[in-house]
């Protein structure tokens, strides 16, 4: 045997000679186990004959060929043995009146390669998940996102829903343009998060797609979903109980006053789960009327209960106390025996006598910024000085200040969340306050507050919360 009769037999690649009518000539092992039959019985048939169309990009390729269409040198073809579709490398050229046939077999590593794209794909599917499903976007944000993530590796349509408080599946999400609606074809996965279902995500695919591998994913696209969305959940319930413990810390109204307008405004740092420590009052004691405004150190369940704590001992005390001081001196005694010295807070409280020539403010301020005097005629100064805190010290010093305020001047308390805003060059500081509020002249209290607030706002950073009290004389 020749050496071109041994490469012809033993080639690991399948060969074969055709005739002029594209009939096989000669064929090796090689080929014919490729289309799984026998040599002798490829013989004299054409590559159609045997294989049908499955085989029809060959035969074209192979008669463009023997046309004279010049030789063909690793194409790839697609062909069809039986009903598994193959990918294979083809050379043909020429030989004689007929052509020479060579196949290499390349579907596995067509079909390894496909694979490792999917992969990829989901990979970076679940690690745009783990990336992206920020709880702090909302329930509804992530459901939608989450359904997008879905497409187009998992599915061609998604969907998310979410059981409400009734018991009833809520749509939050949905992508594709074949969003499921129904049973038929749909893959269903239970979203379930500290041993409770508290959803599903629908997923839309064709069943030739949706293999092993893409289950395994969808899976762990739903496990990741789950924990944002019960996170993002568990976060709103929570943030709807702050909400409402800070607004039951709070006057819900402010009390109508003669002679005086009042106005009030709390800002939160940001939307959370934490109630802050800021708080004002207004309220009637002996005949006269009493403005508070203070400031608790930290955040959450322990400084709420310092807030309730002060409003209700300074109310309670400035009925029997005229001096604002013996007030403050009651919570003093108050947070240290409750408190220890562990927490503590400050506060400014201002008893307002209203009289036919004006009304007298008596200011006390223990540790806290002195409030603002803003006159009629656009002037402004402080009236107080700041004590020391309370909660801290057994006898704690408070400085007697006052102030007549008269038709058409305001008084302004705040708390240090203001001044603080945007700290640095463009922080607003006290000089900045009294800018904004001397720029307010002539405003409502309501009017004056929301100046301020913008002015705040505009120093971009709010790193504490503020709360603002103002009153003015009719």
């Amino acid at each position: 045997m020749t050496a071109t009769e041994l490469l012809f037999e033993r080639s690991p690649l399948g060969m074969a000679l055709l005739d002029a009518d594209l009939r096989f000539a000669r064929v090796n092992e090689a080929l014919a186990a490729l289309w799984r039959t026998a040599p002798q019985d490829m013989l004299g048939r054409t590559p159609e004959e045997l294989q049908g169309s499955g085989v029809a990009e060959l035969q074209r390729s192979a008669a463009s060929v023997v046309g004279g269409g010049g030789a063909i040198s690793g194409m790839e073809v697609t062909g069809v043995v039986g009903d598994d579709v193959r990918r294979w490398i083809l050379t043909c050229f020429s030989v004689d009146e007929g052509a020479a046939v060579i196949l290499g077999d390349v579907t596995e590593r067509r079909r390894t390669e496909s694979w490792l794209v999917r992969q990829h794909a989901r990979n970076a599917l679940l690690a745009t998940a783990a990336r992206e499903l920020d709880l702090a976007a909302g329930a509804p944000a992530l459901a939608q996102r989450v359904a997008e993530l879905a497409l187009p590796s998992l599915a061609d349509g998604a969907a998310v829903e979410l059981l409400g408080e009734d018991g009833v599946l809520h749509r939050l999400g949905e992508a594709g343009d074949e969003v499921p609606d129904g049973a038929d074809g749909i893959t269903e996965l239970m979203l379930r998060a500290r041993g409770q279902v508290i959803g599903r995500m629908l997923l839309g695919a064709p069943a030739a797609r949706f293999g092993d591998d893409e289950r395994v994913t969808a899976r762990l696209l739903a496990e990741h979903a789950a924990l944002a969305l019960d996170g993002a959940l568990l976060a709103a319930r929570q943030t709807q109980v702050a909400s409402e413990l800070q607004e039951g810390l709070l006057p819900s109204v402010l009390p109508a006053v003669p002679q005086l307008e009042l106005a009030a405004r709390y800002r939160a740092a940001s939307a959370g789960t934490e109630v802050g420590g800021d708080f004002y009052d207004a309220f009637a004691a002996a005949g006269d009327w009493v403005l508070v405004i203070g400031d608790v150190a930290g955040k959450g369940p322990a400084a709420a209960a310092i807030t309730g704590l002060a409003r209700h001992t300074l109310r309670a005390a400035a009925r029997y106390e005229r001096d604002p001081a013996d007030a403050l001196f009651a919570l003093n005694d108050a947070m240290l025996q409750q408190l220890g010295g562990q927490r503590h807070c400050t506060a400014a409280l201002v008893r307002m006598q209203l009289g036919t020539s004006g009304v007298r403010a008596d200011v006390r301020c223990a540790g806290h910024p002195p409030p603002l005097v803003l006159r009629a005629d656009g002037s402004v100064e402080p009236v107080g000085r700041p004590g020391h805190p309370l909660g801290i010290l057994d006898t704690p010093t408070f400085h007697d200040d006052s102030a007549v305020l008269e038709s058409g001047d305001t008084l302004v308390l705040y708390t240090d969340g203001v001044t603080d805003a945007g700290r640095g060059d463009g922080g607003l500081g006290e000089e900045g306050l009294a800018d904004v509020v001397a720029a307010g002249a002539g405003l409502p209290p309501v009017a004056l507050l929301g100046a301020i607030e913008v002015a705040v706002s505009a120093r971009g950073s709010v790193r504490d919360d503020i709360a603002l009290l103002a009153a003015r004389v009719r």
